[in-house]
């Protein structure tokens, strides 16, 4: 068949997060979160195994209120029946809801709250698994102590508690445990693994229990390295008969982030030791990484290697969307002798094909090169030198963008002039041929420079590229070019911050949505005590939508650099991240804020775990990549020796 859509309103509100569940026999339920009674609810449809539509969508969660209902996960069992569970804020705080519904849709009670402490302390991120019996456990992180645990709750087939929450992590203190997850076999054996902070640093703590939800043993450290390092983000699977492996990142190695991953046989017995994931062996430096994802979740991390010479190539690892490495990491310039290459940036279109541009020294000056691959990674074509001028002036530090089909534009900053930088752009087809020849982009008629563009595409191949911009003042401003996809532009060159001082604004990042919206982001001195995190918002007509936003939330004169932001593809969500220094430990973290519609969820958060002093952890202005699911951070951990 063809596309169809899920949601049956008739309005223009939105709809995010779907979540799908399906049985043996092929019928399955969509889940969703649904703008359209003004605030957030959970919502749902039935199929046959036809794909028919079995009645229309209903709405799960059962308050009358306006309170908002966010992230829902659904599991189905073989017959048909399905649970679905949601972070609800109903009660004035967030709780853990469920709803069970029987095979023909109707819900079996109502909506049930999870969590069964008495006050106003939040739980989140619950996860779900389920036995071959339809019983099933939901597992939460939990405030009722004061600090984070790990709480989880057993069910029988029918809904029916069996006992009462219980707290996961035993440790006796008041730190933190975070991020659970929770794998259970046919037989209803389970597993729960977390973050846990109880020995100063961050490790992988897990906790086995049967199927009558008995603890087999104590709570086991999975990483067995010796040290402080910091392990975190885990992630377990479990086999029908009760093998499992768990994999989580890890610090232990100073000089760098790696992944690390433990397989266990059924009786929670170690098989092997640690292994670590990824492929470089030495203390080799990684910097600068630049992300794309594709709609279906596979994605590519680029970034710049020592680890060939003293000087740095530009190296790349495939991904599934899974997270399962395709391959091995490979070099991506190909250029024989030790000239260095730099700052890559990476674009990947819907069907996976992508393409990575970089800095360039081969030549003896500076030139933009990129090469193609297609999306089983293999190479098409050579390197090519993007920049067209005949001397040997610099060019530096290029973007790339690309649309669903693969066509895609390159920007960069260009000397050619000789007199100041200004920003240059190259348009190819989804063939690799060049679409005209470089044009250059600020359209002032000065020696002004312009610098550091940064660039966005959307899936019809309309563009828009922002840069710094030193024409109106003393000191940088953010401006900004929309082009259609013949490259025409659209308008002239606009200023994007709409301060009315002199201070100074810099490196912008855009990310533009499938219709053509985007958002630009950048550094932001107009406090003159600091530099905070900026945005501004536009419709895919190059309107503005609302005035300049601060996103970081800090009330300190601490600085934020380097943001970076990423749009859904097919809504109004975006994520902006960067580096914070707001913390009294004096050490950058990696500080997020998610939006929808241009509000903001929650508050600003910090997405690094912190287990050092002196361990710094920097954003760069390409450093996220999204789809409509998934967001992926690649941070890069670098640390300080005080001497």
């Amino acid at each position: 068949g063809v596309n169809f859509i899920v949601n049956d309103d008739v309005g223009t509100t939105n709809q995010y997060d779907p979540k799908v569940a399906m049985n043996y026999t092929g019928n399955f339920v969509i889940v969703f979160e649904d703008n359209r009674n003004g605030n957030y609810d959970i919502y749902a449809q039935r199929y046959d195994n036809t794909g028919a539509l079995l009645g229309v969508n209903f709405i799960v969660n059962d308050d009358v209120g306006t309170t908002n209902q966010y992230d829902p996960s659904i599991v189905m069992d073989n017959t048909g029946s399905f649970l679905i569970v949601f972070e609800d804020a109903r009660n004035g705080n967030t709780d853990i809801y469920a709803q069970i519904y029987n095979t023909a849709g109707i819900s079996v009670g109502v909506n049930f709250k999870v969590n069964d402490d008495a006050g106003a302390d939040g739980q989140y991120d619950p996860k779900v698994a389920m036995d071959y019996t339809s019983d099933f456990i939901i597992v939460f992180e939990d405030e009722r102590n004061g600090n984070r645990d790990i709480y989880a709750q057993r069910y029988n087939s029918s809904g029916t508690l069996n006992g009462v929450n219980f707290k996961v992590n035993d440790d006796a203190g008041t730190t933190n445990q975070y991020d659970p997850k929770v794998a259970m076999d046919n037989a209803g054996n389970f597993v729960i693994a977390f973050e846990d902070y109880r020995n100063g640093n961050t490790d992988i703590y897990a906790q086995r229990y049967d199927n009558a939800g008995a603890l087999l043993g104590v709570n086991f450290i999975v990483n067995d390295d010796a040290g402080t390092n910091y392990q975190y983000d885990p992630s377990i699977a479990m086999d029908n008969t009760g093998n499992f492996v768990i994999v989580f990142e890890d610090g232990r190695n100073a000089t760098d982030c790696d992944i690390y991953a433990q397989r266990y046989d059924n009786t929670g017995a170690l098989v092997g030791t640690n292994f670590k994931s990824n492929d470089d062996t030495g203390i080799n430096e990684q910097n600068y990484p630049s992300v794309a994802m594709n709609t279906t979740g596979d994605f590519v991390i680029t970034w710049m290697d020592t680890r060939s010479t003293t000087d740095y190539d530009i190296y790349a690892q495939r991904y599934d969307n899974t997270g399962t490495a395709q391959g091995v990491n490979f070099i991506v310039n190909d250029d024989a002798g030790t000239d260095e290459q730099n700052y890559p940036s990476v674009a990947m279109d819907s069907a996976g094909n992508f393409v990575i541009a970089f800095e360039d020294n081969r030549n003896g000056n500076c030139d933009i090169y990129a090469q193609r691959y297609d999306n089983a990674g293999a190479l098409v074509g050579t390197n090519f030198k993007v920049n067209d001028d005949a001397g040997i002036y610099g060019q530096y530090d290029p973007n790339v963008a690309m649309d669903s089909a693969g066509n895609f534009v390159i920007t960069w900053m260009d000397y050619r002039i000789a007199t100041d930088a200004d920003i240059y752009a190259q348009r190819y087809d989804n063939a690799g041929a060049l679409v005209g020849v470089n044009f250059k982009v600020n359209d002032d008629v000065g020696t002004e420079s312009q610098d550091y563009p940064s660039a966005s595409m959307n899936a019809a191949g309309n563009f828009v590229i922002t840069w710094m911009d030193t024409r109106s003042t003393t000191g940088y401003d953010i401006y900004a070019q929309r082009y259609d996809n013949t490259g025409a532009a659209q308008g002239i060159n606009f200023k994007v911050n709409d301060d009315a001082g002199t201070e100074s604004q810099g490196y912008p990042s855009v990310s533009m949505n499938t219709i053509g919206d985007f958002v630009i982001t950048w550094m932001d001195y107009r406090s003159t005590t600091d530099y905070d995190i900026y945005a501004q918002r536009y419709d895919n007509a190059g309107a503005l939508v609302g005035t300049n936003f601060k996103s970081n939330d800090d009330a300190g004169t601490t600085n934020q650099f380097d943001p970076c932001v990423s749009m859904a593809p097919d809504s109004n969500r975006f994520i902006i991240y960067w580096t914070d220094y707001r913390n009294p430990d004096g050490d950058p973290e990696i500080i997020t804020q998610k939006y929808v519609d241009g509000s903001p969820v929650d508050s600003n958060m910090q997405i690094n775990i912190d287990s050092l002093a002196y361990y710094h952890q920097m954003s760069w202005t390409e450093g996220i990549a999204c789809n409509n699911d998934l967001i992926i951070f690649p941070v890069k951990p670098l640390v300080l020796l005080i001497i």
